[in-house]
């Protein structure tokens, strides 16, 4: 009979615990949602990773701090919280938003490829000059024609400050999921559904 008896209070305590650590999901997530509102976009990562720690791989959370990260001009951890969800959720619902959210990416990429491109070439050219004006005519022909050589151009995968991105709004086919609208909007308040009702990840073949 004691042993009974301790069993159910064991069994009351986790499910106290797990209400209690769906209560604070459910209030980071606002707490994420009202910080983007007021474009605090590092207050808001910190609160969607809270939510992630409590109910990991939740598909809508991961999409929003992919889309802070970017915001907040750190594109490498927002590239690999996207690959993140699309190992997870390979068709999930913010699929296209996903796919808006990597053509971002690469172009930030690019562009900073380009601004680095375009930094060597000033450097290599003011060299060229400072040069010629020493006389030194082999370094200076050196130096303008690396300029000129696009092989000489280095490239980069550092990418720079802002994304166009926004966070998504939820739907109730899962806690947080994303309308596939044009223009996603900020999360909203809608009460996600319990734990023990969550879908889980799609394994990826």
């Amino acid at each position: 009979m004691i042993r009974f008896a301790n069993v159910l209070l064991f069994a009351f305590a986790v499910s106290a615990f797990a209400q209690n650590a769906h209560e604070e999901f459910t209030k980071a997530v606002f707490f994420g949602r009202k910080f983007f509102e007021l474009k605090e976009y590092a207050s808001a990562y910190e609160q969607f990773a809270k939510a992630d720690a409590l109910e990991p791989n939740q598909p809508g959370v991961l999409y929003n701090m992919a889309v802070l990260l970017a915001k907040s001009g750190k594109f490498s951890d927002a590239q690999r919280i996207v690959d993140r969800y699309l190992q997870l959720f390979p068709n999930g619902a913010e699929k296209a938003l996903i796919a808006r959210l990597q053509l971002e990416l690469d172009f930030q990429r690019e562009l900073q490829k380009k601004r680095q491109g375009d930094q060597s070439y000033a450097e290599l050219f003011t060299r060229g000059k400072f040069l010629y004006t020493r006389n030194d005519l082999p370094g200076a022909l050196k130096a303008f024609q690396s300029a000129e050589d696009p092989a000489t151009q280095p490239s980069s995968t550092t990418k720079p400050s802002s994304t166009s991105a926004s966070v998504t709004s939820p739907k109730r086919t899962s806690a947080f999921i994303a309308t596939s609208t044009s223009r996603p909007t900020p999360i909203s308040s809608q009460r996600p559904r319990s734990a023990s009702s969550r879908s889980k990840p799609t394994s990826k073949t």
